[in-house]
C-alpha cells in the first residue's frame, strides 16, 4: 500500500479460508496481502457502519411510525363515517319500512 507503512505478520489460517481469499483476491484484481489488509480495514470501519445504519433505520422507522399513526386516524374517521352513514341509513330504511305499512294499511282499508 503506497504511502503506508508496511510491517510483515506471519500467521497460519485453515486451507479453505486461505483458498477463498485467494478467489477473491483474483475476482478484486488484487494481491493476497491486499486483498487481506483491505478486508481487515473493513472490518475495523463495520462498527461505525453499523451505527449509521442504525440511526438511518431509527429515523425511517420514526417516519413510518408518524405515517402509521396517521392512516390510523385517517382510518379511524373513516369508520366513524361509515358506522354514521350505516346508523343514518337503517334509520331512513325504518322510516321506508313505516311508510310503506302505512300505505299498505291505507290500501287494505280502501278495498275493504
Amino acid at each position: 500500500m503506497p504511502g503506508r507503512e508496511q510491517g510483515i505478520i506471519r500467521t497460519r489460517i485453515p486451507d479453505d479460508l486461505r483458498f477463498k481469499l485467494e478467489q477473491a483476491a483474483k475476482e478484486n484484481r488484487r494481491s493476497m496481502a491486499s486483498e487481506i489488509a483491505i478486508r481487515l480495514e473493513e472490518s475495523f470501519s463495520a462498527p461505525a457502519l453499523a451505527a449509521d445504519l442504525k440511526e438511518m433505520i431509527d429515523r425511517h422507522s420514526d417516519r413510518m411510525l408518524r405515517e402509521l399513526g396517521e392512516r390510523r386516524a385517517q382510518l379511524n374517521a373513516l369508520e366513524r363515517q361509515i358506522t354514521e352513514g350505516d346508523a343514518q341509513l337503517r334509520k331512513r330504511e325504518e322510516q321506508l319500512e313505516l311508510k310503506i305499512s302505512e300505505l299498505r294499511d291505507k290500501v287494505e282499508k280502501q278495498e275493504r
